[in-house]
């Protein structure tokens, strides 16, 4: 992940006042469905990317520790100054080398930052550090439309998504 776009603190401060917490409903269903393929309590959760923390915060109620990791320093400085919760902690790292030890994650999540990483890296770090049937939630705040080399396919799913939407 680059932190060229995230320098600066009045930048930091900025992303997080606009920047949309993930909603409790949302994060509800991510929970129920972790819990459903891993045995309570809920351990220990990643976000990657965290950025000022609010993707990070919002699951303090649901994991014995979180830990939000963001390359920018002054992104982990702000969602420092930010945070809360007593078993929140924030660090500076990069997504494909993250500070945990194997097997000993339930979830890592990535709010808005999945398309920053170069994921041939990423999914085998995430699979290193997370237990059998730990899960991977990776969201926004719009549907990513999916492209392939043919343009009649193209039309095709723009249409189903269309549909469900």
């Amino acid at each position: 992940m680059t932190s060229a776009l995230f320098t600066g603190a009045k930048h930091a401060q900025l992303y997080a006042k606009f920047r949309p917490n993930p909603p409790e409903t949302f994060i509800n269903y991510i929970l129920t469905y972790l819990k459903s393929k891993i045995s309570t309590p809920l351990k220990k959760a990643v976000d990657v990317g965290c950025g000022s923390g609010q993707s990070t915060v919002v699951l303090s109620p649901h994991f014995e520790t979180i830990l939000g990791i963001d390359v920018s320093e002054e992104q982990i400085k702000c969602a420092e100054q930010m945070n809360t919760s007593s078993n929140v902690e924030f660090r500076v790292s990069k997504g494909e080398t993250l500070p945990v030890k194997s097997s000993s994650v339930d979830l890592v999540t990535f709010s808005q930052s999945l398309h920053w990483f170069n994921t041939h890296e990423l999914f085998p770090e995430v699979q290193r550090v997370l237990k059998p049937n730990g899960v991977i939630a990776a969201y926004g705040y719009w549907i990513p439309i999916p492209k392939v080399n043919d343009q009649n396919k193209n039309k095709e799913i723009d249409q189903l998504i269309l549909q469900v939407m």
